[in-house]
């Protein structure tokens, strides 16, 4: 509460709080210095009645009475000979007779005598006479002396003598309600005054004539025809204030079309009126089912699809998981044949987030509608005479292009690519829409399904034109007063309705691409592809560049569609070349006007006018890679006489690649036979000397690394361990290998993960090899690593 009004607020409970402390001496002195005689002897005679020995009252009432009275009485007895012509005189002999009535009432309740009884008490006489007789005389002498002054002018010339007279008339009725035809002359004067108004040329003059007819019903109810005068004006003046179009002006003309009563369609004017304000008080937002929510934004943005992908944990690693999020603000039409949406078309908001766009149907209000061509014949709008009727709005529509164009029609050519992983996401990106389910490139799909191939989705419009509504200033305008349907509260719910409030009309077409290869690459090609096409001439055929073509071949590519509008709506395009073909095709706009379809719509809230938008939710599984990497680490020799050691490792698996033979030695110099040669040190020995036996030394060898799918794919491991031995013979020195034999080990990628015992043995053990006259050992560390495409 602001400062200054709190101030304000103690200060009045702290005087009345003062006043309610007041002795009867302080309330009266209070009254008497106002001069109000009549309130002070009232405060007195209340006060001494509940303490009779109140000193300061006594003396205080003994000032005023009956001083006060016979006064009164006296003043009574002069006027009363001067009342019957006087209207002043008459007005004051009424009030002096009033106060004698109510001085005579207060006396009575209090006792013969006040003050000190054993000293001086004083005597309370009462007041005799019977004042309230004379009260009602002089009432009815008052009541004479203004009617007879009232005639002296009536009727009155003009509006200004006709108020003088009814002012003397207000006073006749007070003093004498039924006094002659007073009431009769007030309610013609009301009556003539209105009927001047109503003649009048502004809003203000009715409405001034309204109030005076009202006026002259308070005189006589029913008075001639005045009821129907209230009605028929206050019509005019709610008529006239609601073509003004503004809010505040319509709020004023809904209470003059309730006056109006039944009169032509006012009834109809007050349930659009409630309609409208019902609607102002409801949201703009609504929950489907689904999860599906409505809200409103100021601009429409069209189509976008969010993934946020969760941090992904080692103890799944072959899985991730993103929240999707998918927001519609241009919606789809997938069915153009459907007729539940259409320029102006109404529908409960509820209905929009679930999809299923129930129309509101009520009679409207003729509204005009435009299209967006630059060069058409004629003027580029139309007025559609009953919006509520889909035949209606398309034959307005096909009006407007039937008249034809003077120039070249500009396309407006829209691309969008979603990498979908599943039919839920791919259900996300087709958006909101009329006629989901009509699209076939949905079913049979390897979406949910566990495989490596991509699915990208590839929406391809082309723009000849927009339809679209002037906006609003307010819901009311959209709907008729008049009529067998007029719009009700009862068709609504807890959401505004939205209307439809702009269409585009051309060509659209949804493929879903399937491929070994990525979704990138296939955007790429497309693009590619595109690009090539842009300069074929018109009215010609497109081949696709073989280069792309042989991509889509090898990457066993599909293709299914969903076409809507042009010469070819509705057939089956599988291949790169025709889909080139119905984009080249669609670019020519004068030529396909006239097979342009609805393609998508924009809706708008009755409420504000806010833009519609939906977002959708849902969440994504998808099939991920992790990165095993195996380093061989180190040797062991644990005995054996010589210090030269021979090492030949081979590492494979996984996704990179996987040995011909698992058992079989490749003993090869270079990679090969499946197997990447981590090491083979052929002449280049490993010193290591008896005096290291049982000591681990670190392998300068290759790691090998590599991407897997599952936790079943495994990571094989081929090697052999020897010794050289060197002697003399003939002076020369001859060397001799001597090795412990080729042999082979794997581990699935869940041995690494959960570090098996078979694991825990290669990695804390090493991996033995025993020859002739020596035993060995190798150590290897396995990385894995999470890893995002």
């Amino acid at each position: 509460m602001p400062t200054r009004i709190l101030r304000v607020c103690l200060a009045a409970a702290l005087a009345l709080a003062l006043s309610a402390c007041a002795t009867t001496a302080q309330k009266t002195q209070d009254l008497l210095s106002q001069g109000d005689y009549v309130g002070a002897i009232e405060t007195l005679a209340k006060g001494l009645a509940e303490k009779p020995n109140d000193k300061d009252a006594v003396e205080l009432f003994a000032s005023v009475y009956p001083s006060h009275p016979l006064k009164l009485i006296m003043t009574a007895d002069e006027l009363s000979a001067s009342a019957g012509g006087d209207t002043s005189a008459a007005e004051r002999l009424v009030t002096a007779f009033d106060d004698l009535v109510r001085i005579q009432n207060a006396i009575m309740g209090m006792p013969a005598a006040i003050g000190d009884a054993k000293k001086s008490p004083v005597e309370v006489k009462k007041l005799e006479g019977d004042f309230k007789a004379r009260l009602e005389a002089a009432k009815k002498t008052a009541a004479g002396t203004f009617y007879a002054e009232a005639a002296k002018t009536y009727p009155g010339a003009d509006k200004g003598e006709k108020e003088a007279i009814l002012r003397l008339l207000v006073k006749v009725v007070g003093y004498a309600p039924d006094y002659k035809d007073a009431k009769d002359r007030g309610a013609r004067l009301c009556y003539d005054i209105a009927s001047g108004l109503e003649k009048g040329e502004t809003v203000s003059e009715l409405q001034s004539a309204v109030e005076w007819y009202q006026n002259a019903q308070k005189w006589i109810a029913g008075y001639k025809d005045t009821a129907s005068k209230i009605q028929t004006t206050s019509y005019s003046v709610g008529s006239r204030l609601k073509e003004d179009g503004t809010v505040p002006s319509y709020d004023k003309a809904y209470a003059y079309f309730k006056l109006a009563g039944s009169y032509k369609n006012a009834p109809g004017e007050v349930q659009v009126y409630e309609f409208y304000k019902k609607v102002l008080a409801l949201t703009n937002e609504s929950r489907a089912g689904s999860g599906n929510y409505l809200k409103t934004s100021a601009s429409a943005s069209g189509n976008r699809l969010d993934v946020v992908y969760e941090k992904r944990s080692m103890s799944t690693p072959f899985v991730r998981k993103a929240a999707v999020k998918a927001e519609s603000s241009a919606f789809s039409i997938f069915n153009p044949k459907s007729d539940v949406v259409f320029i102006g078309a109404i529908v409960d908001g509820k209905s929009i987030a679930d999809e299923t766009f129930k129309p509101i149907l009520a009679s409207r209000a003729p509204m005009d509608i435009t299209i967006d061509l630059p060069t058409i014949k004629g003027s580029p709008t139309v007025t559609i005479a009953d919006p509520s009727k889909y035949s209606a709005a398309q034959q307005a529509i096909k009006k407007l292009v039937n008249a034809g164009t003077d120039g070249t029609i500009p396309v407006r050519a829209e691309y969008r690519y979603v990498d979908v992983k599943s039919s839920e996401m791919l259900n996300l990106a087709l958006g909101v829409g009329v006629g989901k389910g009509d699209i076939s490139i949905q079913s049979n799909t390897s979406l949910d399904k566990e495989t490596s191939r991509s699915s990208t989705l590839v929406e391809l419009t082309q723009v000849y034109y927009t339809v679209n509504i002037d906006i609003p200033s307010k819901a009311a305008d959209f709907f008729a007063t008049s009529g067998g349907n007029i719009v009700s509260t009862d068709l609504l719910g807890s959401t505004t309705p939205y209307y439809v409030s702009s269409v585009t009309y051309g060509r659209r077409a949804y493929f879903l691409v399937e491929s070994d290869a990525s979704s990138q690459t296939i955007q790429q090609s497309i693009e590619f592809a595109k690009e090539k096409s842009e300069g074929v001439p018109l009215s010609t055929s497109v081949k696709v560049d073989a280069s792309v073509k042989n991509t889509f071949a090898s990457s066993r590519t599909t293709i299914k569609s969903h076409v809507l509008g042009g010469g070819g709506a509705g057939a089956a395009i599988t291949s790169l070349d025709g889909m080139m073909q119905w984009i080249h095709d669609g670019m020519d706009g004068s030529k396909n006007l006239g097979t342009a379809v609805p393609i998508g719509f924009v809706m708008r809230s009755l409420k504000d006018n806010g833009i519609a938008v939906v977002e959708q939710a849902g969440s994504l599984t998808s099939p991920a890679k992790a990165k095993v990497t195996v380093t061989p680490v180190g040797i062991q020799i644990d005995y054996g006489n010589n210090p030269k050691s021979l090492v030949r490792l081979y590492i494979s698996g996984g996704s990179r690649m996987k040995p011909d033979n698992a058992s079989s030695d490749p003993n090869i110099g270079n990679d090969g036979k499946g197997w990447l040669v981590a090491m083979n040190n052929g002449d280049n020995y490993l010193p290591i000397g008896d005096s290291q036996k049982g000591m681990r030394f670190a392998l300068n060898a290759r790691s090998y690394d590599t991407l897997v799918s599952s936790g079943d794919e495994r990571i094989y491991i081929g090697g052999n361990l020897g010794d050289r031995t060197e002697q003399t013979v003939l002076g020369k020195s001859i060397g001799k290998n001597a090795w412990a034999g080729f042999r082979s080990t794997n581990l699935t990628v869940d041995d690494i993960l959960q570090q098996t015992p078979a694991y825990q043995a290669l990695v804390n053990e090493g991996w033995a090899f025993r020859g002739p006259d020596f035993q060995g050992r190798y150590f290897f560390r396995f990385d894995v690593e999470l890893f995002d495409e």
